[in-house]
């Protein structure tokens, strides 16, 4: 079965992929469409014509989800000291706020009361 390259999916042409041609767009929709092909390396690998039309798309539109790079999440151990504590001051405070709210949740009747038994099935 034959399948469609990117340029087609995207509706682009050949000539979208290069510097004058993006340098012009202000289509945010078809800029991140090129960057697509580019990143995919279908049509050949481009690392600066990438750079150039990423640049582009920050000016246009900085946030922009093809723009945002992964990152790990963090350990503790790769905080520095300062910010473990203000962590850990942060969660205990929390930790408070919900017991306390848990507390007076526990106040009203409502919560105490044993739920209701369970529905048996009719007999027909």
């Amino acid at each position: 079965m034959y399948e469609e390259s990117l340029l087609q999916k995207y509706d682009l042409l050949i000539t979208d992929l290069d510097y004058g041609t993006i340098g012009e767009v202000d289509d945010v929709r078809k800029l991140e469409r090129i960057i697509k092909v580019l990143r995919s390396g279908e049509e050949g690998h481009y690392p600066d014509l990438i750079k150039f039309s990423e640049k582009r798309l920050m000016h246009l539109k900085p946030e922009s989800r093809l723009l945002r790079e992964e990152q790990c999440a963090l350990h503790p151990c790769d905080l520095s000291k300062n910010e473990r504590e203000q962590l850990h001051n942060e969660m205990k405070e929390w930790n408070s706020k919900v017991r306390e709210l848990e507390a007076e949740l526990t106040r009203y009747e409502v919560i105490r009361k044993p739920p209701p038994p369970v529905r048996q099935p009719a007999a027909i």
